[in-house]
């Protein structure tokens, strides 16, 4: 280590500097983990708690309907913002000061204000025909339902949006952590109203935890603000910033327009296959999301803003660089979740939702669709770092266009799909497409030279996780064929856990014999963690 330090071409004192805000960042992205970590388990047991209360009927799928559109708005305001602002936001504080920021950071945050009220009220007084439009086959009753739940959640867009300004704002800030509180404030709120008011408010106390989850979480962003924020009630239209900010969101806001358009399309389409379509449609998305969520959220969420200071300084070699590496580490690390999900997918779906109210059957369908849903997760990682490396750099054209083609070849798929598998080409559908629009801007970045990917990496995870899929497989068939007879929770949680240790195994062995970077610095950094765990307690030497 010496000899290596001795010979970096950088003052001392920086390389010192690099090193810490490398073991902070390690630190961060850790304590990040564990709370997405936890804020997803946590997730689960939502899921079990509403499936085991409603069940994959009537009263879920109104709800699922109801929260489509709010959630839409919610997501459209928070990436494309997310997107467009926390890089400009960092130019500007690295460049002109923290002044300047918050008069840019008052705009947006003022003029999102009023958008969102305005989309707000459109979403209730425009309810009814929207739930007609959306689901026009379902029962009468569960139309007026829906129709009141999607009044009541119409202002999720302003509180998330609220919320999504204020945590770009905290990572700016480098404050990391209490945005990652959202998820475990969230799953505790809609857990505690399902058990806690279900029997009192029926349906309506998923609408209720729902609103006082983003309240709570506001409050948890606003608090550390206060002792630095500048707010003002500035509202300029003609400031260059907000003009930059527009031309670098609207793309961003048009491809996430694409991408709602196509979950509508989803709930559309799977209405009009039965009732509790919708909801196993929506509960095996949501058993999928946790692992997306686990693999790149912290990940993403740091790499933005420091993608966006190493663009600001022009220095194109190293975005490449850092770019390649977190791309090569998210498909390295998503490969053996996604085995296990498909592997696993019945087990997980009976151990976490078949309870109460949630039926076999229904575990059936979602089991089915969940599996699927798995294709998704590959692209979803992927194409995560692959954007905000584009709007890193300030480049958008190209996730739009390319997003413009995943919407269109989604749509076509979903009606195609669904006509001839039911519910599950749903899932297949969104899978092939967001796949093709990660091919397309990958070719076209490559081909830009503004990303480093070799194909032998490729061929490499192929060949792993083909050995994977083989060993996962084999396991869960002899467990599952040994307690057929008699399903228990004790047995479907022996088989998931099984599967899963097996499985990793294999991944890792299966790596270090495809000679794969990745699995190399992984077993590298385990052993000189091991090795320092047994120096602390003083077996290093034995």
């Amino acid at each position: 280590m010496d000899g290596l330090m001795a010979e970096s071409p950088l003052p001392e004192s920086l390389v010192v500097e690099k090193q810490s805000r490398v073991k902070v960042w390690g630190r961060t992205v850790s304590l990040m983990m564990v709370l997405t970590l936890l804020g997803q388990l946590l997730a689960f047991a939502r899921e079990t708690a509403v499936a085991a209360k409603f069940g994959a009927g009537e009263i879920t799928d109104a709800f699922f309907l109801a929260i489509v559109l709010p959630n839409a708005l919610l997501l459209i305001i928070q990436n494309g913002l997310m997107m467009a602002v926390v890089p400009i936001l960092a130019d500007i504080f690295t460049l002109k000061g923290e002044e300047a920021a918050w008069r840019v950071t008052s705009n947006v945050i003022n003029l999102s204000l009023i958008i969102t009220l305005f989309l707000g009220g459109v979403l209730v007084i425009g309810a009814d025909l929207i739930i007609l439009i959306l689901a026009p086959t379902i029962s009468p009753e569960s139309h007026i339902l829906a129709v009141r739940m999607l009044r009541l959640l119409a202002p999720v867009g302003l509180l998330g949006g609220l919320v999504s300004i204020l945590t770009g704002i905290l990572n700016v800030y480098r404050v990391y952590v209490l945005p990652t509180l959202f998820g475990l404030v969230m799953n505790v709120s809609m857990i505690a109203g399902t058990l806690l008011l279900a029997n009192r408010f029926s349906a309506y106390a998923l609408v209720i935890a729902t609103l006082v989850g983003y309240l709570i979480q506001l409050f948890i962003l606003v608090w550390p603000l206060l002792k630095v924020q500048k707010y003002s009630l500035v509202i300029d239209l003609k400031d260059q910033v907000l003009g930059k900010i527009t031309q670098l969101a609207w793309p961003a806001i048009t491809i996430l327009l694409f991408q709602q358009i196509v979950v509508v399309a989803d709930r559309t389409v799977a209405s009009r296959l039965g009732i509790g379509n919708v909801a196993a449609l929506t509960f095996a998305a949501r058993l999928i999301l946790p692992a997306s969520t686990l693999l790149i959220g912290p990940v993403s969420t740091i790499t933005l803003p420091e993608m966006a200071r190493i663009a600001a300084t022009d220095n194109k070699k190293r975005i490449q660089e850092l770019s390649s590496k977190i791309l090569r580490y998210i498909l390295f690390v998503t490969v053996p979740v996604a085995v296990n999900l498909l592997i696993l997918s019945k087990p997980i779906v009976s151990l976490l939702l078949e309870h109460g109210a949630f039926t076999s059957a229904a575990t059936d369908v979602t089991s089915e669709v969940m599996a699927f849903y798995v294709l998704t997760l590959l692209g979803v990682t992927s194409r995560e770092v692959i954007v905000r490396f584009l709007f890193a750099h300030q480049e958008s054209k190209i996730p739009l266009y390319s997003g413009f083609i995943r919407m269109v070849v989604n749509l076509v798929l979903n009606v195609v799909l669904a006509r001839l598998i039911g519910i599950k080409g749903i899932a297949l559908a969104n899978g092939v497409a967001i796949l093709l629009d990660v091919i397309i801007m990958t070719v076209v970045l490559i081909k830009r030279k503004l990303l480093i990917i070799q194909t032998s990496f490729f061929v490499k995870i192929f060949g792993a996780a083909l050995v994977t899929t083989l060993v996962a497989y084999s396991i869960s068939k002899v467990t599952q064929n040994q307690w057929s007879a008699i399903v228990t929770v004790a047995n479907l949680l022996t088989t998931i856990v099984l599967v899963g240790i097996a499985s990793m195994i294999a991944y890792i062995v299966s790596s270090l014999l495809f000679s794969i970077t990745e699995s190399r610095i992984l077993a590298f950094t385990a052993m000189n963690y091991l090795k320092s765990s047994l120096g602390k307690i003083g077996l290093s030497e034995k």
